[in-house]
């Protein structure tokens, strides 16, 4: 298996076991260079349009980062993962990832 689909399965959304009352619509993720020169992993957790501010924050934050850690961890991911949210507008009007 590569590495890239040992991310794809580690992302698998059904296995992040999100919440009730989270507002996930889907997760992203690209491969880049962290600042020691080693691969990492961007991973975007990206919420519907209308989530407020003050639901981007919390325990739950730390749950989904948590989750998607142990997920590499089990999927044996190399690449470390530095996990960011955003709402789907403001991700796509950014227009940096593919």
């Amino acid at each position: 298996m590569t590495e890239t689909e040992r991310i794809d399965e580690a992302l698998n959304l059904k296995d992040i076991e999100l919440p009730s009352g989270t507002h996930v619509t889907r997760l992203k993720w690209e491969s880049v260079e962290d600042s020691t020169g080693d691969e990492s992993v961007e991973v975007w957790v990206l919420l519907d349009d209308n989530t407020k501010d003050e639901e981007i924050e919390g325990e739950w934050v730390q749950h989904v980062r948590m989750k998607i850690l142990d997920n590499f961890r089990r999927a044996k991911v190399a690449w470390f993962p530095y996990v960011h949210f955003a709402r789907e507008g403001e991700w796509e009007s950014w227009g940096t990832h593919d």
